[in-house]
């Protein structure tokens, strides 16, 4: 029997203490109809344990409930997100005094109720390194790189998440013995063979402004980050969005391309966003060949942006993935989960011509297929507890182990589900 404790982020991120109370919507199932080997705990302060107990009671008889003095721990780190809030958390995703102090509130934890694996939600550096020392399985959890209308995904890596992930430390060669698969075949096997993603390729929209230039100016497609997400702040050279355009619009508009910006679809719901989005597009309709989309502008899906384009532009969005299903260059300005070293061309030389398409096209094919059928797992399998619960415990055993990062994408690529055995 295997103890596995869910380490349920305790840190006040933007503003409130239940900023991950929702992911266990993602393998909720798994968890309810538990029928394995395996116990499981959920950790967390208590205005998140309330809000996870709201929304589903069963649950309650789970938690590990935080002492007094670690409840007044975390309450010390809620400031003002903006102006403190976000570097107290850049702290906590890095080697800090203060991602040691949450090292040993976890070795604390693990003296009170004793546990196998731990898993946690997005970056978290106190986790990983509490996990080592105490010799303990480490499973770094995420969504997937490919959502709706393509596989709705999640990852679980031995690690870390997007540029921390085993994957994202691995270069092409890794992928050696690995086939390259067909990308139309890939875009219908992404959703279990639904039309979906095709279909939304051909969906209707209304946008004069890009209507007008299909077919007559090159295109491309840069897909926005949120301004306080992980993947901009912790894993690119960029602090701000704006800093992003400043740095490529210049080189796009010299090379002839019409830039189409699109606000992340999130940007309505996440404070700050909209102040930050505003200031990156007075800077980039500075610019004459800019087209600007706010998250409003629903009609016009990335799946058709990603037909029209002529190469997408990305820090590390998912929207990079998905791209791939089209056999798009895709250009990663940061470090992401999927861009494997030697793969992806650089912004400069993509526009200087220093860019081979057939061998990128092999690359990428290589990529999707491992993704998709062997490191992605999808939403009906994270519904399966003896298939959520093996996978996990695969995952969390490889991060015990000095592997390389052949030695993990082959693990991966052999792993199945063992039979008779939870």
């Amino acid at each position: 029997m295997s103890n596995i404790l869910f380490y349920t982020e305790p840190f006040p991120i933007r503003n409130n203490f239940i900023q991950f109370s929702i992911i266990f919507s993602n393998f909720s199932k798994a968890l309810l109809e538990n029928k394995t080997e395996n116990e499981y705990y959920i950790y967390s302060n208590e205005k998140n344990l309330t809000a996870i107990a709201k929304q589903c009671p069963e649950y309650e008889e789970h938690f590990i409930l935080p002492t007094t003095e670690e409840e007044e721990f975390f309450h010390q780190f809620l400031k003002n997100w903006d102006t403190e809030g976000i570097n107290l958390w850049k702290q906590l995703m890095s080697d800090s005094a203060l991602s040691d102090q949450f090292v040993q509130l976890i070795k604390n934890l693990h003296q009170r109720r004793p546990f196998d694996y731990i898993v946690c939600w997005g970056t978290n550096y106190a986790v990983k390194k509490a996990a080592k020392e105490l010799k303990i399985g480490f499973i770094n959890m995420e969504l997937g790189c490919s959502r709706p209308p393509y596989m709705d995904s999640l990852c679980m890596d031995p690690w870390g998440v997007n540029g921390a992930s085993s994957l994202s430390q691995s270069k092409i060669k890794d992928f050696a013995n690995i086939a390259a698969t067909d990308a139309q075949e890939d875009l219908l096997f992404s959703d279990n063979f639904s039309p979906k993603g095709q279909e939304a390729s051909f969906s209707y929209f209304n946008c004069s402004e890009l209507l007008d230039k299909i077919g007559k100016e090159k295109i491309a497609f840069i897909p926005l980050q949120l301004y306080d997400d992980a993947n901009l702040l912790q894993y690119s050279p960029y602090e701000t969005v704006e800093e992003v355009i400043l740095d490529i619009l210049p080189k796009l508009t010299e090379k002839g391309y019409t830039c189409v910006f699109k606000e992340h679809p999130c940007s309505p719901i996440r404070a700050g966003s909209n102040y930050a989005n505003l200031k990156a597009k007075v800077t980039a309709l500075a610019y004459p060949n800019v087209c600007w989309l706010t998250a409003k502008d629903s009609s016009l899906s990335n799946a058709k942006l990603y037909q029209m384009a002529e190469v997408i532009i990305t820090v590390n969005s998912s929207a990079g993935f998905e791209a791939l299903f089209y056999d798009k260059p895709v250009i990663v300005l940061g470090e992401a989960v999927y861009k494997v070293k030697g793969a992806f061309p650089t912004l400069q030389e993509y526009l200087n011509g220093k860019f081979n398409p057939e061998q990128y096209k092999r690359n990428i094919g290589k990529i999707r297929h491992f993704f998709l059928s062997h490191y992605l797992m999808s939403k009906e399998k994270a519904e399966d507890a003896r298939y959520f619960f093996s996978f996990m415990k695969f995952v969390g055993d490889m991060s015990k182990e000095k592997l390389s990062t052949r030695e993990i994408i082959e693990r991966y690529y052999h792993w199945a589900l063992p039979e008779g055995k939870n």
